[in-house]
């Protein structure tokens, strides 16, 4: 079952208390690649596992095959998920709920595939993905990525469109991760359990 999430840009994180009521979720799989959409989505899951009191996993996916337009290219594929690892932590301390559990998972591979395994492998009910608005080269991969996870997906998917999904400077967001982790170094401990 696919619902398609399309809110107003002023209810972006404020799911309706019927929609929340109606769930009954233990486990919301969130794939984050650290763009504005998907952290937007990262949002919406932590508001949903909230007032429906799932628990989270967040997952981002190394995909070992980068194009030269990727920032991570010169560092390895250990470095990139050992930095992913830490930045979703941190995200997760940051804009999830301390009463909410939260698993942070870091995989390597191709993202559909990867996001499918979890999935399954982890019981999720609902994986709730945020496609982007890019140019038309990577609106038919990324496309291709949701349409393969809502065409395989062993439980329900949500898509969040973002009011943010063209943005996509990979550059602002991993400022944005590094500063969090300068800001919270030592005042605020993330709750969630890297893997």
């Amino acid at each position: 079952m696919t619902t398609n999430l399309n809110p107003p840009a002023a209810a972006v994180g404020n799911p309706s208390p019927t929609c929340c009521q109606a769930l009954d979720w233990a486990r919301i799989l969130v794939p984050v690649d650290f763009t504005p959409a998907s952290v937007d989505a990262l949002k919406y899951a932590a508001k949903l596992a909230h007032d429906s009191g799932a628990s989270l996993v967040l997952l981002h996916v190394v995909d070992c095959v980068r194009g030269v337009d990727d920032q991570n290219l010169f560092y390895g594929v250990e470095e990139v998920a050992e930095m992913a690892s830490r930045r979703l932590a941190h995200l997760a301390g940051w804009l999830v709920p301390s009463h909410v559990p939260v698993r942070v998972l870091v995989q390597r591979g191709k993202p559909a595939q990867e996001i499918l395994t979890v999935a399954q492998s982890l019981d999720c009910q609902a994986i709730l993905v945020s496609p982007h608005t890019r140019s038309w080269f990577y609106r038919i991969w990324d496309a291709g990525v949701t349409r393969r996870i809502i065409g395989k997906a062993p439980c329900h998917v949500l898509v969040f469109n973002s009011p943010n999904a063209g943005q996509t400077e990979p550059k602002y967001w991993d400022l944005l991760a590094d500063r969090m982790l300068e800001v919270s170094n030592g005042a605020r401990t993330p709750a969630a359990k890297a893997d």
